[in-house]
């Protein structure tokens, strides 16, 4: 399984804001890059510019 970075998981989540609820990822909290980053499960935890969680991608799986 290829491990997921911040461009793929951020595009991941760009891509199910557009596609499950029609928004795009400009709309939505600014997404940080410094504070993004793998959990010890592999799972890609999305952080926005105050450190909460936006969104976690586990491989094409986006939780928001």
């Amino acid at each position: 399984m290829k491990h997921l970075n911040f461009e793929i998981a951020f595009y991941r989540f760009a891509c199910h804001l557009q596609d499950n609820l029609g928004q795009s990822a400009s709309n939505r909290e600014y997404i940080c890059r410094e504070s993004s980053g793998p959990d010890s499960l592999g799972t890609y935890i999305l952080r926005g510019i105050n450190g909460d969680i936006v969104a976690q991608v586990q491989g094409s799986k986006v939780t928001l």
